[in-house]
């Protein structure tokens, strides 16, 4: 083994370095709404997203404050009594004043209790109740002291305080999603009063939707609106005795669910509709919907004032977005606040220094910089678009169409031709499409340069190129694969024997031990690769035979080499993003990665970026210099 890949045992087990945090090099995109909530006047909407949070005058649609804030955990938003405020469970527990840029105060999350999901303000607005993994717990805003109740080990799906604040109605499901109770708790004593068990209405009965379940307090005290997911029905139980007074059929799932001042309505968002719903009888007193004629459109989120004054809702499909307001019980929407601009795939260049960015509603994708996020150009029309090695040119595929190759600086068109697949040399002044036979194609003047033809019953497809531009490997359906030369135009066979072949110089070609669908990652200078088999992972030293290595420990993700290839970055499973020196052999830095690791991407330039997918938006990180 060599000295680089030696004393690794003992190596791995010392301590990373300590780390800088990642910074924040930009984000794109409004992110998805997920929740609309009204202040307690009606004369503000409260937008909460993937990304933060948008608050809009209600009477205009005018946009009053927007804040970039991604959230740890995907939670909710609450008013206080008096409007001058909200709380929001991201994660932490924040409050806010809807005009402010930075939250006046936070109660952070405990690691051990999991992120806030949920929260309540009392009608007080001294207290907050709010839910994380373990339970619910109460937060007096003054003194900031948090008072637990009782861990459990089923799930809380909702909660709503009692008119006068003393009790807490709590509707829970059991592990495995065949039961769910009706709870009511003393918010003093933190002590349960009374509950109720809510039966299959059969055996059969499939587990329980989280999403279904909802509980919301009467204003009077007397009754408790009940959505349950298990039984699909809406009830209306007495408080006091925990009795079913009446129910109804609910089999659409409900976005919003609350009580109209008087208690003469309940306000329910579906997906379809807002529907104003007599509790007494269970006739529709006033419905509303979506204005917009998209296909398959639907209602993401929605909200109605306490006085049932204003309606809003989040109307969109796979293409389309808007927030449409409504007022006075009108028919139609008198405000539609676009919400075309979400972002739906991005894709960095080689050198991490600019994006592509698809534009959900918009129809085209937006090249801008990660850095000062200025917009560099834009490409329309395309379903997908890749990047040639050098950063300069855009691909741009568009179901049965040519494929357009694109300046990046300003769009302009270069060429196209049809390709069903196709790679770029290394030089990006080639590409090679195969379809049975393979065609080199020069992008300037869309020229073709040489066709290389399969012998009659075979099939070539394209393995890699060299990493000079001057061979191609080739892929024989029926005998073995080939190397074509760029230079002479001649084909030859590639090295026999057992193994992967990967590229071990310039023009070079050798087999390694490792299977031909092994995941590989090889370092810029050619000598080192990242390999994964069976959920193992290596890193090799290609130029030894056999090849010498030494475990990578807990890849989880996408995983990236230095340009001078001296380090790897990596996602792991516990999602920490680690930077391992091969001299040192060992984990030299670290940081908590952020959001899903199925959603991020990495590229090592200049500086070493990560791209995090938000829904509807990405966020740039990158290493601190």
């Amino acid at each position: 083994m060599n000295c680089r890949l030696a004393l690794v045992c003992f190596a791995v087990c010392a301590a990373a370095q300590p780390s800088r945090p990642l910074e924040t090099a930009a984000v794109f995109g409004p992110g998805e709404v997920d929740q609309l909530a009204f202040s307690p006047d009606g004369r503000t909407l409260a937008a909460l997203t993937s990304i933060g949070f948008r608050v809009y005058d209600t009477d205009s649609g005018r946009l009053l404050n927007s804040v970039v804030r991604p959230p740890a955990a995907v939670g909710e938003l609450s008013w206080s009594p008096d409007g001058t405020r909200f709380a929001r469970a991201s994660g932490d527990v924040e409050i806010w004043n809807p005009a402010g840029q930075t939250p006046e105060q936070v109660f952070p999350a405990h690691p051990a209790d999991g992120p806030f999901l949920g929260l309540a303000w009392s009608p007080q607005g001294n207290r907050l109740a709010a839910r994380n993994p373990r339970g619910i717990l109460l937060i007096d805003l003054a003194s900031a002291s948090r008072t637990p109740f009782p861990e459990r080990s089923d799930e809380v799906q909702g909660f709503s305080w009692s008119p006068d604040g003393r009790e807490l109605a709590v509707i829970a499901v059991n592990p495995d999603g065949t039961s769910e109770t009706i709870e009511i708790w003393d918010t003093q004593q933190m002590a349960l009063l009374r509950q109720h068990a809510i039966s299959a209405p059969n055996e059969s009965a499939a587990p329980i939707n989280p999403a279904e379940s909802k509980v919301v307090w009467s204003p009077d005290g007397e009754l408790l609106a009940v959505k349950s997911g298990l039984t699909e029905r809406l009830g209306m139980w007495d408080a006091r005795s925990l009795e079913l007074v009446r129910e109804y059929p609910a089999t659409e799932q409900i976005q919003s669910l609350s009580w109209s001042r008087d208690r003469q309505l309940l306000y329910l968002g579906t997906e379809r509709e807002i529907v104003f719903f007599r509790p007494t009888d269970g006739l529709t007193a006033y419905s509303a919907a979506p204005a917009n004629e998209w296909p398959d459109a639907t209602l993401w989120a929605t909200a109605v004032s306490a006085d049932g004054m204003q309606l809003a809702a989040f109307a969109g499909n796979v293409a389309h977005g808007e927030i449409e307001l409504w007022r006075n019980r009108a028919r139609l929407p008198h405000t539609r606040i676009p919400w075309n601009d979400a972002v739906s795939a991005a894709v960095l260049s080689p050198d991490g220094a600019q994006v592509a960015l698809r534009l959900k509603g918009l129809g085209k994708w937006e090249v801008r910089s990660t850095g000062s996020g200025s917009q560099v150009s834009e490409v329309s029309g395309a379903d997908s678009l890749s990047w040639s090695p050098d950063g300069a040119i855009l691909a741009a595929r568009a179901a049965s169409h040519p494929v357009q190759f694109l300046r990046v600086r300003d769009g302009s068109p270069i060429s196209s031709f049809a390709a069903a697949a196709f790679a770029w040399s290394p030089n990006a002044d080639l590409v090679a499409e195969w379809h049975n036979d393979v065609r080199l194609l020069r992008i300037i003047g869309a020229e073709v340069e040489e066709t290389i033809h399969a012998p009659e019953g075979h099939s070539y497809w394209l393995v890699s190129w060299s990493p000079n531009g001057r061979r191609i490997l080739l892929e024989d359906s029926v005998a073995t694969p080939v190397v074509y030369s760029v230079d002479d135009k001649t084909l030859k066979p590639a090295p026999g024997g057992d193994g992967r072949l990967i590229w071990i110089g310039p023009e070079e070609l050798a087999r390694r031990p490792f299977a031909p669908d092994a995941d590989f990652e090889q370092s810029p200078d050619l000598r080192y690769a990242v390999v994964g088999e069976n959920e193992t992972w290596h890193i090799q030293d290609l130029r030894g035979d056999p090849p010498s290595s030494v475990t990578l420990p807990n890849v989880g993700g996408r995983i990236v080499w230095s340009p001078d290839s001296k380090q790897v970055a990596y996602l792991t499973t516990t999602q920490e993003l680690n930077l391992w020196d091969v001299a040192a052999g060992r984990v030299v830095e670290h940081w908590q990665a952020p959001g899903s690791l199925d959603r991020q991407d990495l590229v090592w330039g200049d500086r070493l970026i990560l791209c995090e997918q938000l829904r509807g938006a990405i966020r740039i990180w990158r290493r601190p210099q």
